[in-house]
């Protein structure tokens, strides 16, 4: 059962603590593909720093144009069973109001910040895995699958 509250119900100029929460998470952990590259450099060899740096910030692009391209509308727009919509394609539609049908408190455009820091933080991770064994391509095409 959704509860009776509503987004706009809550004293003009007043930030949620919600909004707060994912505004810092967000512009912590967005940085973070720069941070594992660096931290992959310093753990393997010297060398190794130069390939972890481009791949990094290449997931950091590609997943970005992703993301804002369709990916977020897929996922967070109405549609059929199984994909959403086109309704939020190149975050057309998202805006500082909240989307009531994820969160009554926290902007649109925070919550698809949010999502797009999770999207690219994960294919960087995984890069740590294939450490000097995959070229600059490859992982590109098997982030872009």
């Amino acid at each position: 059962m959704r509860s009776t509250l509503h987004a706009l119900e809550h004293p003009p100029g007043q930030v949620p603590a919600q909004t707060l929460a994912h505004d810092f998470s967000t512009s912590r952990f967005i940085h973070d593909p720069a941070c594992l590259a660096l931290l992959y450099g310093a753990s393997f060899a010297k060398r190794m720093s130069s390939r972890f740096s481009p791949q990094c910030l290449g997931i950091a692009v590609l997943v970005s144009i992703y993301v804002v391209g369709d990916r977020y509308s897929l996922v967070f727009a109405h549609g059929c069973a199984f994909f959403g919509g086109t309704q939020f394609a190149f975050l057309r539609g998202v805006t500082a109001v909240p989307n009531t049908d994820y969160s009554y408190w926290v902007s649109h455009n925070v919550f698809a910040m949010y999502q797009l820091m999770f999207a690219i933080i994960t294919p960087a991770l995984i890069v740590g895995s294939v450490a000097e064994r995959m070229k600059f391509s490859a992982v590109m095409v098997i982030v872009g699958l």
